[in-house]
This record gives C-alpha cells, structure tokens and sequence, in this order.
C-alpha cells in the first residue's frame, strides 16, 4: 500500500470543520426498499394515496445552505437533526407540484447547518423544453469536469440516494425520457462547493443558494465558473459544452 494515500484520521481529524457540502451524507432516512417510490427514490414525505406514486417523476430544482459560523459542524460533534416540509405548491396548468423540505442539524440545541430543498413531482416525461440560458459574466476562475457514470453512483451511495435515473440508463429512457444517466444534485452541489473553496480556502461561507436551471448527464462536460460579485458574495454557475447555463448559485461570506 501507498504511503502517500493520507490517513483517513488525518483528513477526517476529529474537532476538524466539516466541509461545506459534506452535511449531505449525513442524517438521510434509511428506508426499506418496499418503502420507496417507483423510481427508487425515498418516499417518506412525496405525494403518494396508500403508498402509491400519483406523480411519474420528481426533480431536485433548488435548495440552499445556511451556515452558523459561531457554531460550525466537526468531526465527532453530536449531532441532533430535523427535517420537515415548509411548504407545498400546486401548478395546475403544469400538472406538478412543488415541495420545500427544510433540513436543520443542531450542536447543543443549536443550529449549525440549516439546509433547504425543493422537488418538483412531474406528471410528463422529460423533454428539452427549457430555453436556452446563457451567461454574460467573464468568470474570474473556471475548471472543465466530466462526470463518469461510476462518479455518479459513487456519489450517489455517499448520501444513500437510490434514484434510478443517477444509475440506470435503461430506466431513465425507458420509464422518464432521459438521453443518459442524470447527474445528480448533490454532486453538482458538491462540486461547486469544492472548486469555490479551492479558490477561497480562507473565507467563511454564511450563505449559498442554488437552482438547477436544466438537467446534466454523465459523459458530458461541464464547465464550474465563479466570478467574485463583491466584497462579501460570489457567483458560482455550470455550463454544459454549448454553453447553456444548466447550475446557477449565489454565495455570501463574512
């Protein structure tokens, strides 16, 4: 065995801040698989009558990250955790509708990460109906990724998500119309926290929010921009090879 490979007491050290992101493997329900949906998604809190799916598909479309910087989360801190729905909206006329979950992990009665989530439950299969957006803004800072199928079931086991679209081709065509596997929100989200921190590793992060404009699919580039707005808050953005912005984030520092 290497010995450069770091120990994992080393880069996990107890006491060390939590990294941004990392907040998303932690505290996720542990269902049983005849509690999920048809999709293999967690159904704990989807519109369902008598456990039965009453949307074809749902969408991780927005969400956003709060930060208690006088309580921050480490390594080995006892952890108490809350999730509840905080709001539930009807869009007839698109036959979906939308939830927003809020996700609080507290260190003595006290909140260190307040996390916030919105999903779409869609009636239609997937179609290229978004228009195209792009972004103006020369960033200050960019990077090229390409997520790999294996990236995305790795991160998809990380926060023990089980959505069929992030790892089986078949039925993201067959069943919701997918062109390939779906490049999952919480890579995405982690990805840019990781390249913002790369470029402000001395900043204290109060704030990010975030929406996902379009989805992304393994095998395919995505560009990570950041451009730095003002003192205090950042722009973060993803790009797709023709430059349709797909990701689009706002961060606030102390």
């Amino acid at each position: 065995m290497s010995t450069d490979i770091p120990r994992l007491d080393q880069t996990f050290k107890k006491g060390a801040k939590v990294p941004y992101g990392y907040s998303l493997i932690y505290c996720n329900p542990i269902s049983t698989e005849d509690e999920l949906g048809m999709d293999g998604f967690d159904n704990y809190h989807a519109p369902t009558n008598e456990n039965t799916d009453l949307f074809r598909r749902r969408m991780w479309v927005a969400g956003s990250f709060t930060y208690n910087t006088n309580n921050p989360l480490r390594f080995g801190d006892d952890v108490s955790f809350t999730e509840t729905v905080a709001k539930i909206q009807q869009y007839k006329q698109f036959q979906q509708i939308g939830i927003d979950y809020k996700r609080v992990y507290s260190i003595n009665s006290q909140p260190s990460v307040t996390e916030t989530r919105r999903l779409y439950y869609i009636q239609s299969k997937y179609e290229t109906e978004w228009p195209p957006l792009t972004e103006d803004l020369a960033p200050d800072s960019s990077i090229t990724v390409t997520p790999s199928r294996v990236g995305v079931f790795r991160a998809s086991a990380l926060v023990f998500n089980s959505h069929l679209i992030h790892y089986n081709p078949t039925y993201a065509l067959e069943e919701e119309n997918y062109p390939n596997i779906v490049v999952s929100a919480p890579l995405q989200i982690l990805m840019a926290l990781q390249y913002w921190h790369t470029k402000h590793s001395t900043a204290d992060l109060l704030s990010f929010r975030y929406k996902i404009l379009s989805p992304s699919f393994v095998d395919s580039e995505l560009n990570i921009c950041t451009k730095k707005l003002t003192a205090t808050s950042h722009k973060l953005w993803m790009t797709t090879k023709d430059n349709r912005v797909c990701f689009t984030s706002k961060l606030v520092t102390a």
